[in-house]
């Protein structure tokens, strides 16, 4: 096995996968005609090589570049088209490269000419292997092109209603059709060779190889670079080779419209049930705020009908005190481009009120308007009551503690008080004992000085 060539075969097809590939994503911006120059330059460089270089991958085992790279590549290029785009972009490229292979057979037939004429001059020796094709061959290749576009289309739709992976759809649909290709074309245009067998399963081994090794790479680039849905196929399959009639248009159209109009109602059903069966209230305004739907939760919650409800209507139910707030978080969010949220009560018939949180997003177009509003409310009536009972409870504790406090105060003012009033007493003990020592003293001296006299008298 010649692995280098088979690196150079493979890397090869990296880089026209790429270049399809690549050319097909900027279609939009660029336009898809320059992928349609690039596989037209394709078909001459795979009809060059075909006449001119052939690679040698084992013994008796030759492969043609042009034939497997750049061939089969034209043909995934038909199959991406096909997936991607309608009918009308179909047939462009379908047609283009049909006309490319005429075009390109009349030309190489005609400079044949040239080249047969003795006056002809060549300086610098180059091939003319590709005039010597004669006109049956490239008749043959036109014919199994146009073959090989149908197939695509037809074997793809039987294939991809029959399985869901989108690999195995894009490889057994090359897989035919290049099988077919390599086949008719070996056997129509080669059939007096003796080879002939050998042409036929080198063609086969190498197209095959390279159709597994292009989906895998196409598939790739389908569902993770070009991730939008797969165009719907209406039409039938020479809807793909003809213009369409205005009838045909008709019916797209209708089917189209009617599809779109299953689908709204599809939608406004589920909206509608949704709705209807949602925990808070929903509406819906146009941009002046004119209520044009509310659900039967926010007529629970507000406690108005839906007929009351509608326009502005719904102010009725607002309490008095919160009707200017709602207007004004309104006018803002409106001016600010974003959602609104408010919190206000509605005044029920009972004469009871009902706290809600009402939220209001923009309804915006394309051009950036708003178009309307949709919101829901919220019934927090039990947790206004509880904020409040905690208000009250946090009150009550405050003014519990400025009691307790109070009677701190009046307790250290008495403790102090008492403690004055025993240093006082300490002060007026502290003078009687230092009378009374004194005293006693004084009572001692005399009595000394009595007993003294007396012994001087005796």
């Amino acid at each position: 096995m010649n692995y280098y060539q088979l690196g150079i075969l493979l890397s090869q097809g990296i880089l026209v996968s790429l270049l399809i590939l690549m050319l097909f994503h900027l279609r939009k911006k660029l336009g898809i005609g320059i992928l349609f120059a690039c596989l037209g330059l394709f078909q001459f460089m795979q009809v060059f090589l075909s006449s001119t270089v052939y690679v040698e991958l084992a013994k008796n085992f030759l492969v043609s570049p042009g034939s497997s790279i750049l061939f089969t590549a034209s043909l995934f290029a038909i199959l991406i088209i096909y997936i991607k785009e309608d009918a009308s972009e179909n047939r462009k490229i379908i047609y283009a490269l049909l006309i490319t292979n005429i075009v390109m057979s009349l030309l190489i037939e005609s400079f044949g000419w040239n080249i047969k004429e003795s006056s002809t001059y060549n300086p610098f020796n180059v091939s003319t292997n590709l005039f010597n094709n004669n006109a049956w061959v490239l008749f043959i290749g036109t014919i199994a092109l146009f073959l090989d576009s149908l197939l695509i289309i037809i074997i793809y739709e039987f294939i991809s209603k029959r399985l869901s992976s989108l690999f195995f759809q894009i490889c057994l649909t090359m897989l035919i059709v290049v099988s077919f290709d390599t086949t008719f074309f070996s056997i129509t245009a080669f059939w007096n060779y003796d080879n002939i067998n050998t042409i036929v399963i080198s063609g086969l081994i190498s197209k095959g190889f390279v159709a597994i090794f292009y989906s895998v790479i196409f598939s790739i680039y389908l569902k993770h670079f070009d991730t939008r849905e797969f165009k719907t196929n209406y039409l039938k399959i020479n809807d793909v080779f003809k213009p369409l009639t205005y009838r045909q248009k008709f019916e797209i159209a209708k089917s189209d419209a009617i599809k779109t109009s299953e689908e709204v109602k599809l939608k406004e059903i589920k909206y509608q049930t949704l709705t209807n069966t949602s925990s808070v209230g929903v509406f819906h305004t146009l941009s002046d705020g004119y209520t044009t739907f509310v659900n039967p939760k926010w007529c629970e919650i507000s406690g108005l009908s839906m007929n009351e409800a509608l326009g502005d209507g719904w102010f009725k139910a607002v309490h008095p005190d919160d009707i200017e707030k709602i207007k004004k978080e309104w006018k803002l969010a409106t001016i600010e481009n974003r959602t609104s949220e408010t919190q206000y009560r509605f005044l029920l018939s009972d004469g009871s009120t009902k706290w809600v949180l009402g939220r209001a997003a923009p309804e915006i177009n394309d051009n950036n308007q708003i178009i309307g509003y949709v919101g829901t409310i919220t019934d927090i009536t039990d947790i206004k009551l509880f904020e409040k009972e905690q208000i009250l409870l946090k009150e009550k504790a405050e003014e519990n503690e400025k009691e307790i406090q109070k009677h701190k105060n009046h307790l250290e003012d008495l403790v102090k008080k008492r403690t004055k009033d025993l240093e006082e007493k300490n002060k007026e003990l502290e003078s009687f004992n230092k009378f009374f020592i004194n005293r006693e003293l004084r009572i001692k001296e005399l009595k000394d000085k009595v007993k003294e006299l007396e012994s001087k008298i005796q």
